[in-house]
């Protein structure tokens, strides 16, 4: 049981600590908050549940679905570019979609890299 309790923190702590990290240097490139707290948060609880290959492929999916949102917001002039567009919602979006089907992207996404990977 200890065993999968250091591998959640682990996962937690890794997952969480990325997000936090790239929040950081995106305000410090852009001189103004990048991204909330909760955003990091949401992502460590995920990366304790789900750990770190499935939330990884969540973060993808949520990304994705945040751009092409945030684009097409801003193609339709609903909202500026300088507009902040919460990030949550997306990162559930890419858990649920991690969580029904990530083990069979992951696989799949691991599989052009040959069966000597060893993941």
């Amino acid at each position: 049981h200890f065993h999968g309790f250091l591998l959640s923190v682990i996962s937690a702590v890794a997952c969480g600590g990325g997000l936090f990290l790239i929040g950081e240097v995106a305000s410090r490139i852009l001189k103004k908050e990048a991204m909330g707290f909760g955003d990091v948060k949401l992502l460590a609880l995920l990366g304790a549940f789900m750990g770190w290959k499935l939330t990884c492929i969540c973060l993808f999916f949520a990304s994705l679905t945040g751009a092409a949102v945030g684009v097409t917001l801003i193609q339709m002039k609903k909202v500026e570019w300088q507009s902040r567009i919460p990030f949550g919602p997306y990162i559930v979006l890419g858990a649920l979609i991690s969580y029904f089907w990530g083990t069979q992207i992951f696989d799949w996404y691991w599989g052009f890299f040959g069966s000597s990977a060893g993941l």
